[in-house]
């Protein structure tokens, strides 16, 4: 008898446990799954999302259905604000990824369309989608599964996905809670999938810039180009057009120094011709990606090599709305390519010639696989 007790005690501890685990996972929504209300101190400050954008994002397309989408890799999520004039906010979308690649990102536009199809879709390209790593590359949270599941929207079933993944992240509750207390004035770390504490940094993070610079010597040493990207990109437009969106092309603005490790690492032509195909297939393409008074300012438009800010990503979006070349954005098409590439190449040489020494570094720098050091490069950027 005394054992039965026992086990029935133990029970209903162990159902106690879990059922307050469960409360407790969906009154924190670490990773805004639910859409859990916002309780200050409690649930606001969600500092893990950036670890987990291919889980939580696809249920906020369910929940927001929008109408305008931001795709691309993390410098679209990162810099561009879920914002456009003459749209409801609560209808824009910043659907950006760590490091999308094509194929991915052709998925995440098939689901998009399952549940919503939205008006216009800016698409935000870069170098490294096109080559072998990236493409191949199996992301950790990436689940073609969970796209299934969700797609059409099925209230049911998204409730109990929703319900299943929130609680499998249940280990992030009380580190949420810890930073929601710490930061409960602070602004939400995303918002509608825009990494908002990042976008929002007007300082450049020196610790970061010298991470993301020693990353990057690696991605351009091992850079091979893969030709099915280009025919994935090519897919991704054509399915867009034959549902009636409007569909804009571009070339993310990627700092001088990051331009400049593809131009020591001899991979300035295979870019000139990533971004010829890519004419070809869309018509007209927006052109970010060369070297500028704006791409130079590292201080105040970048909070890394890779990543611009809000206030570079906000000029990025008003060019292409507006549509007129203007110093950082060189509009490609079919009858200009070569003449404006050529522009783009004589600004990118005029720069590397002004700054011999520091190309002269990185050349010899690249023979050297040692991790580069914080500093390292202060005589040649400042810091």
């Amino acid at each position: 008898m005394l054992h039965k007790k026992i086990v029935k005690t133990w029970l209903f501890i162990v159902v106690l446990g879990l059922l307050g685990a469960f409360i407790a996972s969906i009154i924190v929504d670490p990773l805004d799954i639910l859409g859990t209300p916002i309780i200050r101190g409690v649930n606001n400050y969600k500092d893990r999302q950036d670890s987990y954008l291919d889980v939580f994002k696809p249920y906020h397309i369910v929940k927001y259905k929008p109408e305008i989408i931001f795709i691309g890799s993390s410098r679209v999520y990162y810099a561009w604000e879920p914002i456009l004039e003459g749209y409801d906010k609560e209808k824009v979308y910043n659907m950006g990824f760590s490091s999308l690649p094509l194929n991915n990102m052709e998925k995440y536009l098939d689901f998009v369309y399952s549940i919503n199809e939205p008006k216009k879709i800016f698409i935000g390209l870069d170098f490294f989608q096109f080559g072998k790593e990236n493409f191949n590359d199996a992301k950790r949270n990436f689940s073609e599964e969970r796209l299934k599941k969700l797609s059409g929207g099925d209230v049911e079933n998204v409730l109990l996905e929703s319900l299943k993944e929130n609680f499998q992240v249940s280990h992030l509750l009380r580190k949420t809670v810890k930073e929601s207390f710490k930061n409960r004035n602070e602004l939400e770390v995303f918002e509608r999938g825009w990494y908002a504490s990042r976008g929002n940094c007007k300082d450049l993070n020196e610790k970061a810039y010298y991470g993301s610079m020693d990353s990057y010597f690696n991605t351009y040493r091992d850079w091979e180009y893969e030709e099915k990207s280009v025919e994935f990109l090519e897919r991704i437009v054509e399915k867009a057009r034959e549902k009636g969106i409007e569909v804009f092309v571009f070339f993310n603005p990627i700092s001088v120094d990051l331009s400049s490790l593809i131009y020591v690492f001899g991979l300035q032509d295979d870019l000139s011709n990533i971004k010829r195909k890519v004419v070809n297939i869309v018509g007209e393409v927006y052109d970010f990606n060369y070297i500028n008074a704006y791409t130079a300012n590292r201080h105040k438009l970048y909070y890394d090599p890779s990543h611009s800010n809000k206030i570079f990503g906000d000029i990025v979006k008003n060019d292409i709305i507006t549509g007129n070349d203007t110093e950082r954005l060189t509009i490609l098409n079919s009858t200009n390519v070569e003449y404006k590439l050529r522009k783009e190449y004589e600004m990118n040489h005029a720069w590397w010639d002004a700054n011999e020494e520091y190309i002269e570094y990185l050349r010899n720098r690249i023979k050297d696989k040692r991790k580069l050091q914080q500093g390292e490069l202060k005589e040649f950027i400042g810091f």
